[in-house]
């Protein structure tokens, strides 16, 4: 089999072990390019949207293949899940005040 000895840092890619995996952040589509992950994700396998960890940070934790939204915190379609109103022992997105 091949070894790589260099990468396409450009396709997101650095070697390991003579191989060029994706980046953390990245997912291998079998092109040279890797895609990026969902922003929901902080790494991701096989598809884009099949996350493998979440970003705590993110107020996000990983329930089977997904980053959810912690309790207290609502999805907003954005990296970071938006905190509910101080009241709420939970919300949605439109009711962060109920």
């Amino acid at each position: 089999p091949e070894k790589c000895i260099t990468c396409d840092i450009a396709n997101k890619r650095d070697v390991s072990n003579f191989k060029c995996p994706c980046e953390p952040g990245y997912v291998d589509k079998q092109v040279a390019l890797c895609a990026t992950c969902e922003f929901k994700c902080k790494t991701c396998t096989g598809a884009e949207n099949v996350c493998d960890s979440c970003e705590a940070n993110n107020h996000r934790s990983l329930a089977g293949s997904a980053c959810n939204c912690d309790v207290k915190y609502f999805e907003s379609n954005v990296a970071v899940c938006d905190s509910c109103h101080y009241s709420c022992k939970d919300c949605t997105a439109g009711s962060a005040a109920n």
